[in-house]
């Protein structure tokens, strides 16, 4: 039932582990990107994005999305990873560049109300020639 609920709602994407809370899943989506785009999923040779959905579990209906790339912000090598974990109003993600093992790690906060970015913060980051 989710991946028919998915792939009606927001195309065909590949589903990652959702979290559901309060009648709302919370799932990262990956979509094949244009093929002029530099960000590539390790090992797979597929380009990909990865963006946080939010849809009411009864339906399917999307709420919100939010993605690295939203609002501004410079994360244009970066991918929701992971399950979606909520607490309170919150809901977080890490963020990792999916083309190698060694790159930037974030983690950021999400209103799981309306989807908008409340902050981020960096975990790590290894240079380009560990």
């Amino acid at each position: 039932m989710f991946s028919s609920i998915t792939s009606t709602c927001v195309g065909t994407a590949q589903a990652r582990q959702p979290l559901v809370v309060d009648g709302v899943d919370y799932v990262p989506l990956e979509k094949p990107k244009k093929s002029g785009d530099q960000q590539q999923m390790f090992g797979t040779g597929i380009r990909v994005t990865t963006d946080l959905y939010a849809l009411e579990a009864a339906t399917g209906r999307p709420l919100w999305k939010w993605g690295p790339q939203d609002g501004g912000l410079d994360f244009a090598e970066l991918s929701v990873e992971g399950q979606p974990v909520v607490s309170g109003e919150n809901v977080y993600v890490s963020l990792c560049s999916p083309s190698s093992y060694f790159g930037e790690t974030h983690v950021a906060a999400v209103d799981r109300r309306t989807g908008r970015l409340r902050w981020t913060q960096p975990i790590c980051d290894y240079p380009a020639n560990f």
